[in-house]
């Protein structure tokens, strides 16, 4: 999910009485906030703050909606905590604000992200031939497949992870390959990986070694 930093063009807040000194009664313009771990993904109890003062928390649906009285020009800094487990960007949105025409202007939309720490990487194995087999990931044994040549398992790690992922064949000296392969790397979010591997029994009879003739010397 890419994190949307709204540089927007708004009527900037005082809050509360504080343009009360103004002789104009300036209208309210209601900021919605949104907070996703990931796209569509949206999380709750988040305390969101405007120029350092806490405005409130996103609700169950992750939305904040707050009014803000301000004068034009003038610069909002939108930051908010993250849950423990996600991270919060390295820079706080800001908005500019601006005088809008109409009597009632449309809420302004400001997307904010928590991306989580881990991210669960998934894995289906499927040895076309190849039951009872040991996974290892890493070189750790961490499955073994079925009689139908499957195994599922997951694995959780920053974003950026690679997992190695083997299929051992090498107690089965029929079976072709001995031993597989494969890397993948995590991406930042959650996925699901597939590996699809076939192997084949050499049961061909093996050919006996003819005896080397010993050679008895008569005198």
């Amino acid at each position: 999910m890419r994190l949307i930093r709204a540089s927007l063009l708004i009527l900037l807040p005082t809050f509360g009485a504080a343009c009360q000194k103004d002789s104009t009664v300036l209208a309210p313009v209601f900021l919605e906030i949104v907070v996703e771990a990931d796209p569509g993904v949206r999380l709750s109890a988040v305390p969101i703050r405007i120029n350092g003062k806490e405005v409130g928390r996103t609700g169950p649906n992750g939305t904040l909606r707050t009014p803000i009285f301000s004068e034009p020009g003038r610069m909002l800094r939108v930051a908010h905590d993250c849950p423990v487990g996600h991270r919060v960007p390295t820079e706080p949105s800001t908005v500019r604000m601006r005088r809008y025409d109409a009597d009632r202007p449309p809420p302004i939309q400001i997307r904010l992200g928590c991306r989580p720490l881990k991210r669960i990487a998934a894995f289906v194995i499927r040895a076309n031939g190849g039951p009872g087999l040991p996974v290892r990931v890493n070189g750790e044994l961490v499955a073994t497949t079925n009689g139908s040549g499957v195994a599922h398992f997951s694995r959780s790690g920053p974003p950026g992870t690679e997992y190695l992922v083997e299929l051992d064949a090498r107690e089965r000296p029929a079976l072709l390959p001995h031993s597989t392969e494969t890397l993948v790397r995590s991406p930042d979010s959650d996925e699901l990986f597939v590996i699809i591997q076939s192997f084949q029994s050499d049961d061909r009879p093996k050919k006996r070694r003819p005896r080397p003739h010993k050679i008895i010397k008569i005198e």
